[in-house]
């Protein structure tokens, strides 16, 4: 507020001097709440240049010479409007509150989106069966992110939603033992025997997204050691307990619970930086949703068309993480294993359906 202000005109002291709760009638304080200088405290002289004088004397009003105050004049509608600088913060304020309540707001599905998301979580699906034969040793990550690119490129409207994602260049994330998620496909990543690798892969047709993920052993369960192999089958229970809790009208507590207890209970520690999310037109979505910290009749309620992710990731050691310097690869702390599965879920009026689930082919758990 400058000098400019439009109520300073009404900030002038009348030349007849008054003291407060004396001259009530003629004061012009009464205009100018805004500016405390112009309001005198109860028993303080004003004097002709406007002053505040204090006096231990009983009120009584001073005699000068009669003058009118300046005359009210009407305000223009042009010098209320506001300054550049009150238009930048007040589109600054409304742009944050716009942001927080759309991320804040859970997005519901009519039914007819549910065959939109039963095509892309089905495509999703088959990507893994395609690439399932092909993870055996001495093969690269780089090599299976080409066939995921490459199978995906066969369906007419369908594109791997990691490519371009925020400059990632890939068409789907492999992690490999210790890389907990997003770990980047690589040409000189070759697989040996024995090692365990989640392959995460999300397509979008027709804008609908579909995301899943699993994690392989390379040359079967007999060739791991025996706690990868534990690890790996625990994580994988651990989805198919909270699945089986996913009821319309239920809580999301109701699905974290039990995967938090399996997992814990087997000795592993639960990934809560990286969660799970909603999902459908967006990639991501809210709810956020993560998997070491729910209770039952806790959290997000399940509406009917609600569409989300559930994928639990668990460590063998320690849960702290860190990024590598490419930016998106997390790898465990403590070098211990990871491992990760995943679906796409869709509450429905009656029941929970996993859109990333083709019956009959153990790739899809």
């Amino acid at each position: 507020l400058g000098p400019q202000a439009p109520w300073t005109r009404w900030c002038r002291p009348r030349a007849t001097a008054f003291i407060v709760g004396v001259d009530s009638q003629s004061r012009s304080s009464k205009y100018c709440k805004a500016w405390r200088r112009c309001t005198p405290r109860m028993g303080q002289l004003v004097n002709r240049r406007g002053n505040h004088t204090s006096t231990s004397e009983e009120p009584q009003p001073l005699r000068t010479s009669p003058s009118r105050a300046p005359p009210l004049r009407a305000v223009g509608w042009r010098q209320w409007m506001p300054v550049k600088e009150d238009v930048i913060v007040i589109t600054l304020v409304l742009g944050a509150i716009y942001i927080y309540f759309d991320m804040m707001h859970i997005p519901t599905h009519v039914p007819a989106d549910f065959e939109r998301m039963r095509t892309a979580g089905q495509l999703a699906a088959r990507t893994l069966a395609h690439v399932e034969p092909l993870v055996v040793a001495g093969v690269s990550t780089g090599a299976l992110d080409d066939a995921v690119r490459n199978f995906i490129a066969l369906v007419p409207g369908a594109v791997a939603a990691t490519m371009g994602f925020r400059g990632y260049n890939h068409s789907s994330c492999i992690s490999v033992n210790q890389v907990v998620c997003h770990g980047v496909p690589s040409h000189t990543k070759i697989l040996h025997t024995g090692d365990i690798v989640n392959v995460d892969v999300t397509v979008r047709v027709d804008g609908w997204h579909g995301d899943t993920s699993k994690t392989f052993i390379v040359g079967g369960v007999d060739a791991a050691s025996a706690d990868a192999s534990r690890l790996v089958r625990t994580t994988r229970e651990a989805l198919e307990l909270g699945l089986r809790e996913c009821k319309p009208n239920g809580r999301m507590g109701d699905i974290v619970y039990p995967i938090q207890k399996h997992l814990e209970h087997a000795g592993y520690t639960v990934v809560n930086k990286y969660a799970a999310h909603g999902i459908g037109r967006r990639f991501h979505a809210p709810p956020h949703i993560v998997h070491g910290d729910g209770y039952p009749g806790h959290g997000a309620l399940l509406k009917p068309g609600l569409f989300f992710t559930i994928e639990p990731m668990a460590n063998m050691g320690a849960v702290g993480t860190g990024t590598l310097r490419d930016g998106w690869t997390v790898v465990t702390l403590d070098g211990a294993l990871s491992a990760q599965f995943e679906h796409t879920v869709g509450v429905g009026a009656t029941a929970c359906e996993v859109f990333t689930r083709v019956p009959g082919n153990d790739a899809f758990i």
